[in-house]
This record gives structure tokens, C-alpha cells and sequence, in this order.
């Protein structure tokens, strides 16, 4: 009674672990790039998938000389150009932020105070 009793704890703290990892796992956003190589001058679109609800990303480009892009915040789509060639590291920063708060360029404030969902990130090269 005692082993039957032991190995039915055992089995449904086994299956809450694995029903718990699925949740995590699901939860996990992706970053997306129209093309992973491209020509200086020409933009390339950047969408995020699988993010939270009222999520919202603060987008930064490294190295950032050469580049520009249509918004620092968005909730799910950018575009960005490249001036220059090399190699650049794109990062959406993602938090939840308040329903009653939209951050902007210059008032940060809702943005910082916000909690940390996420930091993706992708890698793309800019050729001649």
C-alpha cells in the first residue's frame, strides 16, 4: 500500500513537471527578419511572433552607426535600413507594460518601470 502509494505521488509530480515545461516553453517569442543578408541601402522587416499580450518591444541595432529604423517601440513589427555594410545584431527588448501607459521616445518611464517578458534577438549582414 505504502509503494502504491509512493509511486502514485511520484507519477503526478512527474506529469505537473512536464505539463509546467510545456507551458514555459510555449511561451517563448521569436524574433523574425524578412531576409537574413542584404543590400546597404535597402530596409529589412522585423516582426516578433509568440510574444505576451500586452507586450511591447523597445528595438536597438548593434552597431548602430549606419542605421535607421521606423520606430524605437513597437508591438510587434519594425523596419529598419542599413547605410553601411557589416554585420548587425537586432534586439527587441519585449515587457508587459501597463494597459493605461504607452511608451514613446524621450518618456522611457512606463517602459523601464515595466516587467522583463523577453530579449530577443537575430543576427543579419549588410553587403555592397
Amino acid at each position: 500500500m505504502k509503494t502504491t502509494n509512493i509511486l502514485m505521488m511520484l507519477c503526478s509530480f512527474v506529469i505537473t513537471i512536464a505539463a509546467c515545461e510545456k507551458n514555459v516553453s510555449s511561451r517563448l517569442g521569436t524574433i523574425k527578419t524578412s531576409k537574413s543578408e542584404l543590400k546597404i541601402g535597402d530596409s529589412l522587416g522585423v516582426h516578433l511572433q509568440n510574444i505576451p499580450g500586452g507586450a511591447v518591444a523597445r528595438w536597438s541595432v548593434e552597431p548602430s552607426a549606419g542605421t535607421s529604423m521606423d520606430s524605437l517601440y513597437s508591438t510587434g513589427w519594425n523596419v529598419i535600413a542599413f547605410n553601411q555594410p557589416g554585420t548587425y545584431i537586432i534586439t527587441a527588448e519585449i515587457r508587459i507594460v501597463p494597459s493605461n501607459c504607452t511608451p514613446s521616445p524621450g518618456h522611457d518611464t512606463c517602459f523601464n518601470n515595466a516587467t522583463i517578458a523577453q530579449r530577443l534577438s537575430s543576427t543579419v549582414i549588410a553587403r555592397n
